[in-house]
């Protein structure tokens, strides 16, 4: 799973994510598919934010500078997951909650 700080990533001490395992997840958490890599599937956990201020900061400029085009893709591709499905947590057609 990846590991997130909020919404900012975590880099390791080699500039790459950092990925945790699966088994420290709550068993209530909201994981989504980001997609499988070397045989394995990788998930990123849902933070629930209403103004994810992060998304602007500084931070997060310098965290996405370190790193390499592979892992900016792949955490692109969480946060906009993350953020996708902040901002549509009801049903279009009939208003109701969606769950994952």
């Amino acid at each position: 799973m990846l590991v997130l700080d909020e919404l900012a990533p975590q880099i390791s001490h080699e500039g790459s994510l950092v990925w945790g395992s699966l088994a420290t997840v709550a068993a209530d958490a909201e994981l989504v598919l980001l997609g499988v890599a070397e045989g394995r599937p990788h998930f990123v956990e849902i933070v629930r934010h209403d103004q994810p201020s992060i998304m602007r900061s500084p931070a997060m400029f310098r965290a996405l500078g370190m790193l390499t085009a592979e892992d900016a893709a792949t955490f692109g591709t969480a946060l906009s997951l993350i953020s996708w499905h902040n901002t549509h947590r009801f049903c279009p057609r009939c208003g109701s909650t969606t769950t994952l």
